[in-house]
């Protein structure tokens, strides 16, 4: 899953790199969570299983803490590709969206946890994007969507929750993917909103 995550990454970040505000400007690099202050990067990436435990030591809590407060970004992708839907709507306790939207808030009262409807102006930056009936359905039928809940640090958007799904069967149920993963098998939908997201917060 890791190296189709960095792939996943690398073909968003070319994507976003042919936008007039970032031609030429956008690289993609695999670093240590507690090098994102001092590597000044713009953007951080972290998938995460939403099967599986994962915790940050504390060291990596305050790196991220700092850089979130100092203007950074975080896209948090919960990889719900590979699981069917029973599997992955179950509640996992200890995962990173724990940390970031739930931890992080309890122990900085300057940031804050909401949700984005579809009228939020990120989707509707490069790309103008409409909820797939899919993840309407998933809005509506999972107890446990973490998709669209964003964190503000301040009222500035500093972290940004996208639920990674493969697609739908003509049923309307999803389809996970199999092994060898290809990211373009991935909602076409899903690529463009990841654009959009980046270039919004980099505009406020």
């Amino acid at each position: 899953m890791a190296r189709f995550d960095d792939e996943m990454d690398e073909h968003l970040v070319k994507a976003i790199d042919v936008s007039p505000e970032l031609r030429g400007r956008m690289q993609s690099a695999r670093k240590p969570l507690v090098q994102a202050l001092e590597s000044k990067a713009s953007f951080v990436s972290l998938h995460f299983d939403p099967l599986r435990p994962m915790r940050l030591t504390e060291a990596e809590r305050k790196v991220m803490e700092d850089y979130l407060s100092r203007g950074g970004f975080l896209l948090l992708v919960e990889n719900n590709y590979p699981y069917t839907e029973t599997e992955y709507r179950k509640k996992v306790e200890g995962s990173l969206f724990e940390y970031f939207f739930v931890d992080l808030p309890a122990r900085n009262p300057g940031f804050t946890v909401d949700r984005v409807g579809a009228d939020h102006p990120v989707f509707r930056q490069t790309y103008r994007i409409e909820y797939p009936e899919f993840i309407l359905r998933e809005m509506f039928d999972n107890p446990n969507y973490r998709g669209e809940t964003v964190l503000l640090h301040r009222g500035r958007l500093v972290a940004y929750t996208l639920s990674l799904y493969a697609f739908s069967s003509p049923e309307g149920r999803h389809v996970p993917l199999a092994r060898p993963y290809n990211h373009y098998d991935l909602i076409d939908t899903g690529y463009k909103l990841l654009v959009n997201i980046y270039l919004y917060a980099l505009r406020h």
